[in-house]
């Protein structure tokens, strides 16, 4: 077929003009069913909507299950606030309490027994013990312990005093000095050999004979130890 309107050659089946477009007079107005449309891998890939499940690998394999966010796992319930029981004393408790402050009660008497009650010189027994108690009552100023440890058949109870007030008086001079010190007291001797409640021994000792410079002499004595009322005791007052 010719194209009217600038010459060109058209085929019998087209209704326009190859070249200019324009209508061509007698074309066939039904022309041949369209072939379908080819879709290429490219087109489909662009406009067909891909399925949620992709095949991966070649014809035949098989397709994988849509990918999945990862599970989360719940979380764990918050425990419950347990109710805090309440403090319940134990039975043993008030006597172990008890039983550590007797203790510690009874170490404090045993060390005052033995660092303060105690005196200074070593305590002996026998006639040497009443010679070393009595001493040590004149190096302290008590009269009532040299008394204790002497005897005194003849003083009444006011002499006893007046005696108790002698030693305090030396005491206040001396300004805190002992009455004597450095005490030495030998093994006691029996000079009756059937008698043992008649003792006789030797001792010296340092007196305070300047309280004002603290002045000590020396002094030795030869001391009678009886024993009399269930105990030794020095003979001092007839």
């Amino acid at each position: 077929m010719k194209c009217e309107k600038c010459g060109a050659v058209a085929a019998d089946d087209v209704a326009t003009c190859p070249d200019c477009g324009a209508p061509l007079a007698g074309a066939d107005m039904h022309p041949a069913a369209v072939a379908p449309l080819k879709v290429t891998k490219g087109l489909r890939r662009r406009f067909v909507p891909v399925p949620d499940t992709i095949a991966v690998g070649g014809p035949g394999s098989p397709a994988q299950a849509p990918a999945q966010a990862p599970a989360t796992a719940p979380a764990a319930p918050a425990a419950a606030k347990t109710a805090r029981a309440p403090f319940v004393r134990p039975s043993w408790l008030m006597p172990a309490i008890v039983a550590v402050v007797a203790v510690v009660a009874l170490a404090a008497v045993v060390a005052a027994i033995v660092f303060v009650v105690l005196p200074k010189f070593n305590q002996v027994s026998g006639p040497e013990g009443a010679v070393q108690r009595m001493m040590q009552g004149f190096a302290a100023y008590d009269g009532k312990m040299v008394l204790d440890n002497a005897t005194h058949p003849s003083m009444t109870s006011t002499d006893a005093l007046a005696f108790e007030k002698q030693l305090s008086d030396l005491k206040a001079a001396a300004g805190g000095k002992p009455y004597l010190k450095d005490l030495v007291i030998q093994p006691a001797t029996y000079p009756d050999a059937n008698n043992k409640d008649s003792a006789r021994m030797q001792m010296s000792a340092q007196y305070l004979t300047d309280p004002a410079k603290g002045t000590y002499s020396l002094s030795n004595e030869t001391i009678t130890v009886v024993f009399k009322d269930n105990k030794w005791q020095v003979v001092l007052f007839q």
